[in-house]
């Protein structure tokens, strides 16, 4: 099962009790499902646990069975659908769907949504129920809400922003994308979703992540210091070979001569570990100095 389906089936375990949200999720599924019409209320859902819940919600809210629920034969999915207009008509005016204008059933947002952050809250749900998604966390970062109506997408853009939410909004073909890419805010999201159970999954996977990137690059840094060191190693052992080939080693001072030794005896060690083994005491920056001093008068002609 993937990880946007566990958080889909959590948000469809949740008990809405006010009637109230319960509208406004049904209002905001239906209008970003996008197949809503005067004659015809078609939705194929993939998860079982999405169409069912809708289904209950349907039926708490008009007492009745206004849409038929079936299991599609040839694809995968279930189907909540009605052709009856008088239902749908019904149906819709409930769930404030309809354009009073017009007296005609539309797939807009019901304006005079309830401003009480639950029922703003369920309308997010809604959305994101039929057409969100949200990566798993061990593969990327990602949480989206996509509608081809703008003033849907911008309905709940207004509700998010006014959670402290900043999400973005793009266009994809002929659909509106709404979505966050920060790790903390996705995860925000999850908890603002009442997603328990996922956030805390989402969370612990997320500090793994954190954890295992952070390692990472302690690793490649110690190999860089690695191979920083053992390429001044090689120059160094090419430059005291030099010098004795030229005839030149012989004429170092005594101390540089010391280095140069410890040097060839030690090919492996760090400034450090070679300024421990000197006869007197000298600093790595003092062993560094020598060595640069070996390599400086090997180029001299």
């Amino acid at each position: 099962m993937s990880f946007c389906k566990d958080v889909k089936n959590e948000i469809c375990s949740v008990n809405f009790e006010r009637s109230c949200c319960k509208h406004a999720l049904l209002n905001s599924a239906f209008a970003f499902f996008n197949l809503v019409s005067y004659d015809r209320i078609r939705m194929t859902i993939e998860s079982k646990e999405i169409a069912l819940f809708l289904n209950e919600l349907i039926i708490e809210i008009t007492d009745e069975r206004e849409l038929t629920f079936k299991k599609n034969a040839k694809s995968k999915g279930y189907t909540l659908e009605s052709y009856d207009c008088d239902k749908i008509h019904k149906l819709a005016s409930k769930l404030g769907l309809i354009n009073k204008k017009i007296n005609q059933v539309s797939g807009i947002m019901d304006d005079n949504l309830s401003i009480n952050p639950c029922c703003q809250r369920a309308a997010v749900i809604g959305a994101f129920l039929v057409a969100g998604s949200v990566t798993n966390p061990n593969r990327g970062y990602h949480f989206e809400i996509s509608n081809h109506r703008k003033d849907n997408l911008h309905k709940i853009n207004e509700i998010l922003m006014g959670m402290d939410f900043y999400p973005k909004i793009i266009t994809r073909g002929s659909d509106y994308v709404l979505y966050l890419k920060e790790k903390e805010t996705i995860a925000d999201m999850l908890n603002y979703l009442n997603c328990k159970e996922t956030f805390f999954e989402y969370h612990d996977a997320m500090i793994l992540k954190d954890k295992m990137n952070n390692l990472n690059r302690k690793i490649n840094c110690e190999q860089a210091n690695l191979d920083k060191t053992v390429n001044a190693a090689v120059e160094q052992l090419l430059a005291i070979e030099k010098l004795k080939k030229d005839k030149k080693f012989d004429a170092l001072s005594q101390s540089l001569k010391e280095v140069a030794n410890l040097r060839v005896d030690n090919p492996e060690a760090s400034l450090t570990e070679l300024s421990k083994m000197c006869k007197e005491p000298l600093s790595r920056s003092g062993i560094n100095h020598r060595l640069k001093k070996i390599i400086e008068l090997s180029r001299e002609k």
